[in-house]
């Protein structure tokens, strides 16, 4: 059987590196949210696709990892 290799960047596998981006792109979605960053509202709707598409590769990664044997280069 083949095995999948999922990538690492800086020693750490990247759905490592996925999710600390998800937790950082949730928290800039909240202080927008809250207005105490003051931006327009098209950057939290942006921000929102973003934490979207960033979340179901981060999902999908750890998935594979978790239940069909994809490993760590």
């Amino acid at each position: 059987m083949f095995a999948y290799l999922i990538p690492s960047l800086g020693g750490k596998p990247i759905n490592i590196w996925g999710g600390i981006l998800l937790a950082v792109l949730v928290i800039f979605q909240v202080l927008v949210g809250t207005r105490v960053i003051k931006l327009p509202f098209a950057w939290h709707r942006v921000n929102g696709f973003l934490i979207l598409f960033v979340a179901l590769a981060h999902g999908f990664i750890g998935y594979m990892v978790w239940f069909h044997g994809w490993t760590y280069k």
